[in-house]
Order: C-alpha cells, then sequence, then structure tokens
C-alpha cells in the first residue's frame, strides 16, 4: 500500500500547480494578445459553424464590435453571389480534415460592400475540444494586380522563350504537348506532339499519378486559377517549383499551361531547416507581415520566419539581442517610435522610408503595438513590418509612365488625342484637339465626348460600340468618320481607338484621330485631273483613227481623181456626161478638202491661212446637216449677201 504524502509534499506539488497554472495563464494572454494584434481577420467557429470568437482585425475589417460579429452566420459575411452549396460543400471537406485555402467575395454587413479575402482554413484541437480556424485576408488589391496580370497573359506568351524554366503546355484530355519554350527544348528535346507523361516524366506507363489536371477545373469545367506544387522529376532527380492553370487554346479546347521553376538547391537548403510546430507559431507565420516580438528592454524573444527572408538574418544571430544592436542603422524617428509605444501608444505607416548605411532605400508598411504581461503592464514590444520596395518602384514606375504618356500625347502635333471613360466622360483633351474640332480644354474636360463631337445620328451606333469595348476588351477597328466640330460643321477623320488601364486600374478609352480635309481635297483633285487625262487621251485616240482614216481616203480619192481625169481627155464625150463627170470632179474636190480638214484635226498636216468666204461655208455645212438630222427638224437659214471674205 502507497505511502501517503506528507504535507510537505503537497504543499510542494500545490506550489508546482500554481506556478505551471500562472505560466499558462501567461502563455495564453501573450497568444490572445497576438491573437487580437495580427494582421489577418481570425475566425474560430465551433463543430456547426457557429462563431465562437474573432480578433480585433476581423473587427476593422468588417465593420463590426465583436459582439455584433458573434451573433452572425458564415453567410452574412458573404457576397450574395457565393453559393450556399459551396459553402456547405467547404465546411464538410473542413470537417473530414482537409486544410482548405481559397478566395471568396466576403461581404460588409453595414453598408453591404464587397470585397475579396483569402480564406485559409481547418479544423484544430484547442483545450481538447475541436474548433474550426478560419484566417482571413482581405486579397482586393492583390486581385486588382491579378486582374492586370490576366490581360497580360496573352503578350506574356510571346516572350515564354526568355524564361529560365520549363514551360510547357499540353492538352487536358489526351496529354500531348502543344507548346513547350527553348528552355524545356534543351532538357527534353522537341516532344510537341509526344504525350507528356512520357516525353517529361519518363518510366511512366500512362498519366502522372500526380497529374494537376484535376485540381484545375471545378466540377462544371471552369477553371479554378493557378495550382502551385512541387515535384522531383524521376528523369533527372532535379526538384521543380510548377505553377499549374486551365486556359483556353486558339481551337476552343482547354489546355493545361505548366511553368516549372528548377528549385533543388533551395529545396536542398529547406531540408535543413527546422520548424516549429506550436501554435503561436503557425498563427505568426501565415500573416502577410513579418513579426519580431521585443521584451520591454528591446531584446528579440520571437521573430517569424518572414522576418528572417526580408532582412537576410538568422534566427540564432539575433535572438536575445538588442533590436539596435541587429540594425545598428536605425534612424532617430524609429528609436522615438519604440519609446512611445513601451508607454502604450499604437503606431503604423502605410508606405514608410527607411535609409540604410549603405545609401539603400527600403519601403515598409509596418504597425508597432505594446504587448501587456498578466499584470496589465507592458511587457515589450510587437513589431508586424511588409517590405513594399518593390511595389513602390513599381507604383513609381507606373505614375512615370503615365506622366510620359501625357507629355507626349499632350503636344503632338495633327494628331488628336481624347481619352474618356466608359461613361462617355472626357479627360483628356490634347492641344490639336482643341485645333480639330474648336473645343478648348476647358470646355471639353468634363463633359461627355458624344456630346461634343458625335453627330446625333451617330450616337446610338457609338454608344453600341463603347458597350462593346466595355465587354469584350477589345477596340472597334479603325476607321472614317465625319464628325462634329464646334460651329456645326463636319471634318472627316481617320478615327483608331485603344483601351487604357490606368494607374487606379480603371479602364480609359482613347480616340486617335487624324484630320483627312486635305486628303479629301487632294484625292478630288487627283479625280478631276484623272478625268481631263482620259477625255485628252479619247481625243488624241479619235484625232489618231481620224487622221488613218484621212490618209486612206485621200488614197482613194486620188485614184478617183486620175480615172476621172483620163475620161475627161476623150472626144467622144457628149456635153451631158462632159457636165457629169465636172460634177464629179467638184465632189472629188470637196471630199479632198473635208480629208484635208481631218488631217489637221489629226494634226498629221500642215494648216495654212486661206480667205474664206462664210456664206460659202454655211452653206455647205447645211447641206451635209440636212442629210443627217431627223426630217423633222427644219433648217430655215438667213445669210447676209454683204459679209466679206474672212483671211
Amino acid at each position: 500500500m502507497a505511502e501517503k504524502p506528507t504535507y510537505e509534499e503537497l504543499e510542494r506539488r500545490i506550489q508546482e500547480l500554481e506556478q505551471a497554472e500562472s505560466e499558462l495563464c501567461l502563455a495564453e494572454d501573450r497568444l490572445k494578445k497576438i491573437f487580437d494584434n495580427t494582421q489577418d481577420a481570425i475566425f474560430i467557429h465551433d463543430l456547426e459553424g457557429k462563431i465562437l470568437d474573432v480578433n480585433d482585425k476581423m473587427c476593422r475589417m468588417y465593420g463590426l464590435t465583436k459582439e455584433e460579429a458573434i451573433e452572425l452566420t458564415i453567410k452574412d459575411v458573404s457576397s450574395p453571389k457565393m453559393m450556399l452549396e459551396d459553402m456547405q460543400d467547404k465546411w464538410k471537406k473542413v470537417l473530414s480534415g482537409e486544410k482548405l485555402l481559397f478566395e471568396w467575395e466576403a461581404l460588409r454587413p453595414k453598408d453591404k460592400s464587397v470585397f475579396y479575402v483569402e480564406v485559409s482554413i481547418q479544423k484544430i484541437s484547442f483545450h481538447d475540444k475541436d474548433v474550426v480556424l478560419a484566417n482571413i485576408r482581405d486579397i482586393t488589391q492583390r486581385k486588382k494586380h491579378e486582374d492586370e496580370i490576366e490581360k497580360s497573359r496573352k503578350i506574356l506568351l510571346t516572350v515564354l522563350n526568355s524564361i529560365d524554366a520549363i514551360v510547357y503546355i499540353a492538352d487536358m484530355e489526351n496529354h500531348e504537348v502543344l507548346f513547350i519554350n527553348d528552355y524545356c527544348r534543351r532538357i527534353t528535346g522537341d516532344i510537341v506532339g509526344h504525350k507528356c507523361w512520357k516525353a517529361i516524366q519518363g518510366r511512366q506507363d500512362g498519366p502522372c499519378q500526380f497529374c494537376t489536371n484535376d485540381k484545375l477545373l471545378t466540377e462544371e469545367g471552369k477553371p479554378t486559377g493557378v495550382y502551385q506544387w512541387e515535384f522531383q522529376n524521376m528523369s533527372n532527380g532535379r526538384w521543380y517549383d510548377c505553377r499549374d492553370t486551365a486556359t483556353e487554346w486558339p481551337d476552343g479546347r482547354v489546355v493545361r499551361l505548366e511553368i516549372a521553376t528548377d528549385i533543388t538547391k533551395r529545396k536542398q537548403a529547406e531540408e535543413t531547416l527546422l520548424h516549429s510546430k506550436n501554435l503561436l507559431r503557425y498563427i505568426v507565420e501565415h500573416t502577410r507581415s513579418s513579426v519580431a516580438v521585443h521584451d520591454r528592454n528591446l531584446n528579440y524573444i520571437y521573430i517569424s520566419q518572414r522576418y528572417l527572408d526580408e532582412f537576410n538574418l538568422k534566427e540564432e544571430d539575433i535572438i536575445g539581442k538588442h533590436h539596435y544592436e541587429v540594425f545598428p542603422d536605425f534612424p532617430q524617428k524609429w528609436r522615438d517610435i519604440h519609446l512611445k509605444v513601451l508607454n502604450g501608444e499604437v503606431l503604423s505607416a502605410e508606405d514608410d522610408p527607411y535609409y540604410r548605411e549603405d545609401g539603400t532605400v527600403e519601403w515598409t508598411c509596418w504597425e508597432c503595438r505594446p504587448w501587456y504581461e498578466k499584470d496589465g503592464s507592458i511587457g515589450g514590444i510587437i513589431i508586424y513590418t511588409e517590405v513594399i520596395t518593390e511595389r513602390k518602384r513599381i507604383e513609381n514606375a507606373l505614375r512615370e509612365s503615365e506622366a510620359r504618356f501625357r507629355n507626349l500625347f499632350e503636344d503632338i502635333p495633327n494628331v488628336a488625342v481624347q481619352g474618356y471613360g466608359m461613361d462617355g466622360q472626357t479627360l483628356f483633351w490634347n492641344k490639336a484637339s482643341e485645333k480639330l474640332y474648336g473645343f478648348s480644354s476647358d470646355e471639353a474636360l468634363g463633359n461627355n465626348l458624344l456630346e461634343l463631337i458625335i453627330p446625333d445620328e451617330m450616337r446610338s451606333e457609338v454608344l453600341e460600340h463603347m458597350k462593346e469595348m466595355r465587354e469584350t476588351g477589345v477596340p472597334i477597328p479603325a476607321t472614317e468618320f465625319n464628325l462634329k466640330r464646334k460651329d456645326g460643321s463636319r471634318i472627316p477623320v481617320y478615327s483608331s481607338h485603344s483601351i487604357v488601364h490606368g494607374f487606379d486600374q480603371q479602364p480609359l478609352l482613347f480616340c486617335i484621330d487624324v484630320d483627312l480635309t486635305e486628303l479629301k481635297q487632294a484625292e478630288a483633285e487627283r479625280k478631276k485631273l484623272q478625268s481631263q487625262l482620259f477625255r485628252s487621251q479619247k481625243m488624241e485616240s479619235v484625232g489618231s483613227l481620224a487622221g488613218g482614216v484621212a490618209h486612206d481616203f485621200n488614197n482613194l480619192l486620188q485614184t478617183m481623181r486620175g480615172n476621172l481625169e483620163l475620161l475627161t481627155i476623150k472626144e467622144s464625150l457628149d456635153s451631158r456626161s462632159a457636165e457629169r463627170l465636172k460634177a464629179v470632179s467638184r465632189s472629188i474636190d470637196r471630199a479632198a478638202e473635208l480629208v484635208q480638214q481631218l488631217l489637221l484635226f489629226s494634226r498629221k498636216a500642215e494648216s495654212k491661212k486661206e480667205r474664206v468666204d462664210i456664206n460659202l461655208e454655211v452653206n455647205d455645212v447645211i447641206k451635209i446637216l440636212k442629210r443627217i438630222i431627223p426630217r423633222m427638224i427644219i433648217l430655215d437659214l438667213h445669210l447676209a449677201s454683204s459679209i466679206w471674205p474672212l483671211s
């Protein structure tokens, strides 16, 4: 039979239990502080979906108090677009032990505004009780960037061959390789037309067991987005970081695009790392920001892996060290901030420059707040930091690009450029537009472009084109228009259109017009000259024809004249026959004169001046006209006998 413990042993055990309870309470209090002050919104649900607890970030993100949040359901904080069946399906998967990471449209219940979040959700055991933990991260800005990336996807395809990674596209049904880049070709050879599982992975009798096709499409056949995974190639033994996505091939079939980056060295390094598995590290490691926890003397007591990565540090080199020993170049501004936080203030900045001793600048988004001991005293500070240097560089580059764009088109001569929103409101009006349409920049900006320069009869068609551009993102083809000037007159222009996304990601429509007035005038003059040239060529052809006919006819007349002269010398002719031959001779002479006129018309004979009896000439013309005009027309001729011959 066991001996009963002595009083001293009981007292010692009680003290040990009290000490353990005190340490547990302190740990839970610290955990609670970090829980409330993390950069992600956190929900804790029971297994039926009821909200048990939320942190302060959730309240700020959704515009609620903690009491209001606990009264709501998941449906109350989700966009109406989100399907109830989808919620229920995800919940079943979580309860079965799956850890899910997905995007969602969230809803602020009070103002009904919708925003995008990334949800990391799983079932955990907390105090011997199963609960569901959900980390919510606002990704509205990231979604905007992703939309911009998607718009640039087709452009990026043209530079795939310059990527230092394996890039290939394969049919999702029959696994046929449709495209590879040069990097892949150097490793595998030309495998287009072969099965991907055989040509790339090797040692396979069929599709790979780890094929991601089933992860890239929903049950409805819609792409799920980019799926990131890692694998070791069995052919060469190297590790790759893979980014797979489903997309549509030009012929309409669904294909898989994979970009595989060689991460063998990184993988080898990762295998040497040790990771903490306690709940505190798990929560902190999944925040967007890097986290550093200091005691009241500003010595490091905890740092996140992101913090080590972003500042190129090693955990064993800084734990227990003073903050300023690790960063001796901290400016006095931040030292003052640390003192204020140690006195109870919570301070933050969205984009703060950090000037290093080597002259480089790092931009950070940070928040600094105190953490408290069990007795309510300040135990130290927590610093949440996100390095945004690259984002600032991109933002500045976009601003500079937009400024260069405006400067380029503002003063460009003879090319009118107008920028307007999807609602038609004029946002850009360069000097060439002022000259072309007569409206000053002050008169045009802020007014609707349709009312300024689009004629009434064209507005319905233009509105339809604007709607089409808004829905498809494809500008209408360039064409000619007759647009309206300020004075109501019309002006012909050649108009091109483009869609540009500004720094705020809002699409803008740009219209580039070139005045065709001079071109139209030149075209009309060209047609006029062409018509005159045609008539001249036609007259020249007629003249050539007339000259040829005249020559041939003149030869016939000479023959007739010679034969007639032979007849007239015969003495046996009676007077009547001789008279008739003289009449024929006069006709031949008249025909010869007509032939001479044809030759003059065709410019194949030299002209000479002779005295002309006008009355005689008119009578000759009348004789010809009477033979060719209809009989119903009567010619009544009145000639003055006193008209003198003309030279």
